[in-house]
């Protein structure tokens, strides 16, 4: 994690950026967080940041998973791991995903959760934009993985 001269903050990479953005929003720590965001092309005031008000949902909804993720408003709940990252709705911005996988024991399958913020890339690093994912707008699966399941090579024909 870098510096600037501005008080803005920016990650290495996104893999990088995850257990660093969960360890702040497990501490609490929204000043810090706070940094992170680029704030220039939102109407996100910095103080919703820095009281966490963006970051934190108040009351529980109706329906919650138990493990208490809908607590967690942006850019995702504390728990979840990097997956992968595809290009987003702008130039240099992408769309990074994160999952979690949940044991629920031998005589059940493993649950899987997803959820998915966007990055803005820039010389100095990463960080993060306080843009909500339209997840109807981004239905399709990680470049990489759709890569890797395009053309495996035991389906490919040879002409």
């Amino acid at each position: 994690m870098n510096n600037d001269t501005n008080d803005h903050t920016y990650f290495p990479s996104p893999e990088e950026a995850i257990p660093i953005i969960a360890d702040l929003l497990i501490k609490k720590d929204f000043n810090t967080l706070a940094k992170y965001y680029d704030l220039a092309h939102s109407e996100i005031k910095l103080a919703d940041l820095k009281s966490g008000d963006f970051f934190i949902r108040k009351e529980r909804p109706e329906i919650a998973h138990p493990a208490e993720f809908w607590r967690y408003k942006h850019p995702f709940s504390p728990g979840f791991t990097y997956s992968s990252l595809t290009a987003g709705p702008r130039e240099n911005v992408y769309l990074i995903r994160v999952e979690i996988v949940i044991d629920q024991g031998a005589a059940s399958p493993s649950q899987e959760g997803y959820d998915s913020f966007y990055m803005i890339s820039s010389a100095k690093g990463w960080q993060i934009l306080p843009d909500v994912v339209d997840e109807d707008k981004n239905t399709e699966q990680p470049s990489i993985i759709t890569e890797a399941l395009a053309s495996p090579p035991w389906k490919i024909e040879k002409i």
